[in-house]
């Protein structure tokens, strides 16, 4: 028991403290900032997509060499990487295309 109460200190004050209202007001803003960040990069809805075993261990690949921080975004940047190696007239035809797509989206 002398050890527990030696390290216990009497004159201990939080540096902060904060009401109820306070932890209201702050939960619904940060609602706010979320919903304007989920509207912000929001860009459709989600689908599958069905990969063979040997394109999901190239995505793995890129994960552990850091060029990717998941498999989902690795799809992201084989794309980027296959949009910047277009030529323009191909880039403004490929722009033109996935507009037109994502309008129906």
């Amino acid at each position: 028991m002398s050890l527990i109460n030696s390290n216990r200190k009497e004159d201990v004050k939080p540096l902060k403290s904060a009401s109820l209202s306070d932890l209201e007001k702050s939960s619904i803003s940060e609602k706010r900032e979320t919903k304007k960040a989920t509207s912000k990069t929001k860009r459709g809805r989600k689908t599958t997509l069905s990969i063979d075993s040997h394109i999901k261990n190239m995505l793995q690949v890129m994960v552990w060499l850091g060029d990717a921080p998941n498999q989902k975004e690795g799809f992201s940047v084989a794309i980027n990487a296959y949009y910047d190696n277009l030529t323009q007239d191909k880039k403004n035809m490929f722009d033109m295309m996935l507009k037109q797509l994502n309008s129906h989206d």
